[in-house]
C-alpha cells in the first residue's frame, strides 16, 4: 500500500465525505451504539431483543429494513428454533474460533433454516445472508472496534486505489489485517476525529473508535480517481 495515497485520499474523506451538514451516516453509528446497549445473548425473549438490537428510528437500510429483509427473515427463523438461532450467534460470537469458519458456519445454519421456512412458505429462495456483508456487519455491531462489514467487490477496488499489492486477491482474512492500518491512519489525524465526534453524537465515547470509520472510507476511496 502507499501511504501517501492513503492520506491524499483521507484529507479528500474530510473535505468531501465528513464535512456535510447534517452528516448522512451518523445513523450508522447510532445503530452501533444501540447494539451495543441492547443485545444479551442469554435473554428468554431472543425474538423481541434482537428486533430491538436491529432499530433505528430513521433507517434500517444496513439490514435492508425491517420487512421482506435479512432482519425479517432472522425474526422468522427464531420464530422457527429459537435456540439454535442463539447458538448460532454464540458461534458466530466466539472471537477464539476461526473467522472464516464461523462465518461459514452461519451460513450453512441459515441454509437449514430457510429449507424449515420453505416449508411455509415456498416462495422463499434465499434467507438474505449470503455472502459477508450480513454475517460481518453483525460481528461489527458486537465488536465494533475489532471488525467492521466486508464488501468483497468494493474492497477490492479500493486497495487498487491505495496501490496494494494484487487488490483482486482478496479474502477476509486479508480484510481484517488490512483495515487496522486504514484505522490506523485515519485516527491518526486529530483534526479527522475532532471533526467525526462533531458530527456524530454518540452516548459513549469509545465508539468514535469505532472501526466503522474505515468502512466508511474505504467505500468513500472507491468514488475517487487518483
Amino acid at each position: 500500500m502507499k501511504l501517501d495515497q492513503i492520506r491524499l485520499l483521507r484529507k479528500r474523506f474530510v473535505d468531501e465525505h465528513l464535512s456535510q451538514t447534517p452528516y448522512p451516516w451518523a445513523y450508522r453509528w447510532e445503530c452501533q451504539e444501540t447494539f451495543q446497549e441492547i443485545w444479551d445473548i442469554n435473554v428468554l425473549d431472543f425474538a423481541n431483543m434482537y428486533d430491538r438490537a436491529l432499530t433505528h428510528a430513521y433507517s434500517g437500510s444496513l439490514w435492508g429494513g425491517n420487512h421482506q429483509s435479512a432482519k425479517s427473515i432472522m425474526i422468522d427463523f427464531i420464530a422457527i428454533d429459537r435456540e439454535y438461532v442463539r447458538s448460532m450467534f454464540k458461534d458466530l460470537f466466539t472471537p477464539q474460533k476461526d473467522l472464516t469458519m464461523r462465518v461459514e458456519r452461519f451460513h450453512f445454519h441459515c441454509d437449514q433454516l430457510l429449507e424449515q421456512l420453505q416449508k411455509q412458505n415456498r416462495r422463499l429462495n434465499h434467507h438474505m445472508h449470503e455472502g459477508f456483508y450480513l454475517p460481518t456487519l453483525y460481528l461489527s455491531l458486537r465488536f465494533p472496534w475489532q471488525i467492521c462489514p466486508y464488501d468483497p467487490e468494493v474492497f477490492s477496488t479500493a486497495l487498487a486505489r491505495i496501490g496494494a499489492k494484487e487488490p483482486a486477491h482478496h479474502s477476509l482474512s486479508r480484510f481484517v489485517k488490512i483495515i487496522p492500518i486504514l484505522q490506523s491512519q485515519l485516527t491518526a489525524d486529530e483534526n479527522l476525529m475532532d471533526l467525526l465526534r462533531r458530527k456524530i453524537n454518540l452516548k459513549d465515547s469509545q465508539m468514535y473508535d469505532s472501526l466503522w470509520l474505515s468502512y466508511e472510507f474505504y467505500h468513500f476511496i472507491t468514488t475517487q480517481k487518483l
